[in-house]
């Protein structure tokens, strides 16, 4: 079985760009499919293994597909998969240094090198989650706690509307009321504006309230924006405020010279949240928080319990990842990350993040040279914002053709994207990070795209 399970890894990578990019299937159809009594004789592991093969991954989009720009992509690569293999093979424990050191030590090692690629001190420290939400709300709860002496309902957030909503997830767990959190404005191109944040600021604090916290985008998931880090990190300094970066997306891009431009100022940062599921192409789940001094992390999260007293031992070499976190049982997801590191080398990251920046420029390019499109924000961290937009059309018809071009294009299985609202616009988004698309890919999605728009413009030509 576990042949087979590897052969059938190995195939639908190498037939992946062949292929389509998936589908989505009724509840009511895989129902009938899927659903049945608890089972209580075992069956053939054969007949199971098809059962998934036929009923499950045939009903999936594929992340992992060259022509899947939608959301964000989930490009993983197979030395990863591997390692998922063997951390899972070994049902490895990751929580305590007593039961896992092999693993603990891969953890320190890899979240050492992910502050070294992102300009932190050899103070800072770190450890890996689940994934962007489960980072945002561990830094978020280091943030509260610097406040939590004092009236936490006097309590004061900030962040813009282009923020992800994990973070609004995080603070609804972590008790910060609505009332507490202040949606800064943005500028044209959806970066935060530190004026209104420091007219903000003062507001409150005239108010006697206690500002604590400003969450900073490196790369935000609707547009690719990054906000202004060393503005940022200077207000954080004047008025005593922690300075949470929500890196999820675009963290990584440091690795590429275009990207580290785009980030500057992200290593200033008292917190940052990345994503190596994203653009460092590991399988889900793998986030990660990284913390400028490591401190904070044991002083957030250590609790003592008498049937742990066998675990305890010198922190300062000897971690246990469970007093850094919110989770005591982790598995080993250090290990993929580790490992694809030590095999593909930085290097081959680096070209990976390059590529999707050239291919983006490409996208943007092209749709500029076509009629009738209109590019609403430029390439940032691999993500183009556009619409479809004809000059006899108005802006609530236009919306209602873009709709239909993401409907069609899904439906023809060649490649997906996905839409988001920008400034009222109904707009298509497109987000490059997946090392395996090539030009064609591009070329071919857009003029597919193009296809579905006029042969919709001609139905709707109908009715004006």
């Amino acid at each position: 079985m576990g042949y087979q399970v590897v052969d059938l890894i190995v195939k639908h990578i190498h037939n992946l760009p062949n292929s389509s990019v998936g589908k989505e299937e009724s509840a009511a159809k895989l129902g009938q499919s899927i659903d049945s009594s608890l089972p209580i004789d075992g069956e053939d592991p054969k007949k199971v293994l098809s059962q998934v093969v036929e009923q499950v991954l045939s009903n999936i989009v594929h992340l992992d597909h060259p022509r899947q720009f939608a959301w964000v992509p989930g490009p993983n690569n197979y030395v990863s998969v591997l390692a998922d293999f063997i951390a899972s093979g070994y049902n490895v424990f990751s929580g305590l240094w007593v039961a896992g050191s092999g693993a603990a030590q891969i953890e320190i090692t890899t979240i050492n090198w992910l502050i070294e690629i992102l300009g932190m001190t050899s103070q800072a420290g770190g450890l890996f989650v689940s994934g962007g939400s489960a980072a945002n709300l561990t830094g978020l709860t280091i943030a509260r706690d610097q406040v939590s002496s004092k009236n936490l309902k006097k309590a004061v957030i900030y962040f813009t509307e282009q923020t992800h909503s994990s973070n609004e997830k995080a603070l609804h767990v972590l008790n910060i009321e609505s009332t507490q959190i202040r949606k800064v404005a943005c500028n044209a191109v959806f970066e935060m504006d530190v004026t209104d944040l420091i007219t903000q600021i003062e507001i409150d604090q005239r108010n006697g309230l206690i500002p604590f916290c400003v969450i900073a985008n490196a790369g935000t998931t609707n547009t690719g924006a990054i906000d202004p880090m060393v503005e940022i990190r200077e207000v954080c300094n004047q008025y005593n405020l922690w300075m949470h970066v929500d890196g999820a997306y675009g963290a990584a891009a440091v690795l590429s010279q275009e990207g580290k431009l785009a980030l500057n100022g992200i290593s200033l940062a008292d917190s940052i949240t990345l994503d190596p599921h994203k653009w460092l192409f590991q399988p889900y789940e793998m986030g990660c928080l990284l913390v400028k001094d490591k401190r904070y992390l044991s002083i957030t999260f250590t609790k003592e319990a008498s049937y742990l007293q066998d675990a305890q031992n010198d922190e300062k070499t000897e971690l246990n990842f469970s007093n850094k976190g919110i989770q005591l049982t982790r598995n080993f997801r250090a290990l993929k990350l580790w490992m694809s590191l030590k095999v593909f080398g930085l290097g081959a990251f680096s070209e990976a993040i390059a590529h999707s920046f050239s291919l983006v420029s490409l996208a943007e390019k092209l749709l500029s040279e076509l009629p009738n499109w209109l590019i609403v924000t430029r390439p940032s961290l691999g993500i183009l914002t556009f619409r479809f937009q004809p000059q006899e059309c108005s802006v609530e018809e236009a919306d209602k053709l873009n709709m239909a071009i993401v409907s069609e294009l899904m439906k023809s299985t060649y490649a997906m994207l996905s839409s988001t609202r920008l400034q009222g616009l109904f707009v298509l988004r497109m987000c490059i990070i997946n090392p395996r698309t090539t030009i064609s890919d591009v070329e071919n999605t857009i003029h597919t795209m193009n296809d579905i728009a006029i042969e919709l413009e001609k139905r709707e030509e109908i009715s004006y």
